[in-house]
């Protein structure tokens, strides 16, 4: 049985904020199909989080989802403040609609 406790533990991790909806892969094969090794990105909200590698794809995801857990886990003990945090430190919103809804575009409804 593969061990695939990267994945699953982002999967619970993503589960528990409703961020989930935000999970995306780009998966890629590389080298011959012989010795095939897969190179797999974590995205959340499109913004790579973690990259890895195995020379099966569940390896790869569960390699990137590791990495990402951990860019996760420095946000969460280092939120974004409103006093001019770095919005690197935060984990993204869930996205409730198409709509944006920053300043600039509230300004053009006034």
């Amino acid at each position: 049985m593969a061990n695939n406790g990267g994945t699953v533990e982002l999967n619970n991790y993503l589960q528990a904020r409703g961020l989930v909806p935000m999970l995306s892969w780009e998966d890629k094969p590389d080298g011959p199909r012989h010795e095939t090794r897969w190179i797999s990105q974590c995205k959340i909200g499109g913004e790579v989080l973690g990259t890895g590698t195995g020379p099966k794809l569940n390896v790869a995801r569960d390699a990137a989802a590791n990495e990402a857990l951990v860019v996760l886990h420095a946000r969460d003990a280092n939120p974004e403040t409103e006093d001019g945090g770095d919005a690197k430190t935060a984990v993204p919103e869930p996205a409730t609609s198409g709509l944006r809804d920053s300043p600039e575009d509230r300004s053009t409804f006034r």
